[in-house]
């Protein structure tokens, strides 16, 4: 044999080496503590299972008992993929994360729940009164909605924060606050037992989604395209498309960073 073949042998056992290397280690992905555990795992592995046999590449779940947890390990770059909030993308974007995808042809807006037995309709119940919210940093379950009650309609609303949308829909059905912040997706996937409990009172204006986001520090570009193809076409098979009904998603766009100039504009902070 000679020695160009015994080379060429050896470069192609070291790269195939490298490659399963690269398939077998993990990739985080972090998902907003929008509901408890339990819920995120059940409605994510199944998208987080198609990622992986369409990317060749090894995507594993992970989620925090808060969103002010989540918060943490976001400015911390824990995670090396993530689904984060509109505003925490143009937060943490700043640390590093750049965005995948998007949710295709969606505006993310904030809804304001109450029991269904509440005869009121106008907002102006709620002056003066507490509300429940899944965090502070909530965008458009906590942030918009607070911003509006608040600074526009000057109706001195008090904020709890109970950690996640369903405990803030759990709250307002057993009747624990007047009312609470969530959005329509998880207002949806809230269990039907008791989302019979609660009505939307209120829906505020519509900005960028969520942020389908990776580390730039800890993530190549070549996993980043492996991503982003598999994640936009789940939409093409039925197998991906039930997956993604499982999150009240239709399918993924490729998207750019400026995409969420919308919400810079408004000037928020954690």
């Amino acid at each position: 044999m000679s020695r160009s073949t015994i080379l060429l042998v050896m470069l192609t056992i070291l790269f195939q080496t490298q490659t399963l290397f690269a398939k077998d280690k993990e990739i985080t992905l972090g998902i907003v503590p929008q509901q408890s555990a339990r819920v995120l795992f059940k409605n994510w592995m199944p998208l987080i299972k198609l990622i992986n046999q369409q990317s060749g590449l090894n995507v594993v779940f992970r989620t925090d008992k808060s969103i002010n947890d989540f918060q943490k390990k976001l400015a911390q770059g824990a995670y090396d993929i993530s689904y984060m909030n509109p505003l925490h993308y143009v937060v943490f974007n700043k640390v590093g994360y750049l965005p995948i995808v998007k949710a295709k042809g969606k505006r993310i807006k904030g809804i304001i729940v109450t029991h269904k037995d509440n005869p009121k309709t106008s907002l102006d119940q709620l002056k003066g009164k507490e509300m429940a919210f899944p965090s502070k940093g909530a965008f458009a379950a906590s942030v918009i909605i607070r911003g509006y009650l608040n600074e526009q309609l000057k109706l001195g609303i008090t904020p709890k924060y109970v950690n996640s949308h369903d405990s803030v829909y759990d709250n307002v059905a057993r009747k624990n606050f007047v009312a609470g912040g969530g959005v329509v997706r998880t207002f949806k996937s809230f269990k039907k037992s008791k989302s019979q409990n609660i009505k939307i009172l209120h829906t505020t204006k519509g900005y960028t989604p969520h942020a389908f986001a990776y580390n730039s520090k800890t993530v190549d570009l070549k996993a980043v395209k492996l991503l982003q193809s598999a994640l936009v076409k789940l939409s093409n098979t039925p197998e991906g498309k039930a997956a993604l009904k499982k999150l009240k998603i239709k399918g993924w766009e490729a998207a750019t960073d400026s995409q969420w100039d919308d919400v810079r504009a408004l000037n928020l902070s954690l």
